[in-house]
């Protein structure tokens, strides 16, 4: 029972830090993708003037 709680612990422990960094990967991730579908938009645009 001594080693159950160690071990507990850690797992959870690794559980929340594995949640954080995968969320905050995410927020910037969702960022990068957003930037990159109005630099597209912004080129079709473009396209569509120049036509």
């Amino acid at each position: 029972m001594n080693d159950l709680w160690p071990i507990l612990f850690s797992g959870v422990l690794t559980g929340l830090v594995t949640w954080g960094g995968i969320r905050v990967e995410m927020k910037y991730l969702r960022r990068d993708v957003d930037d990159a579908h109005r630099k597209i938009e912004r080129m079709e645009a473009k396209k569509v003037c120049l036509q």
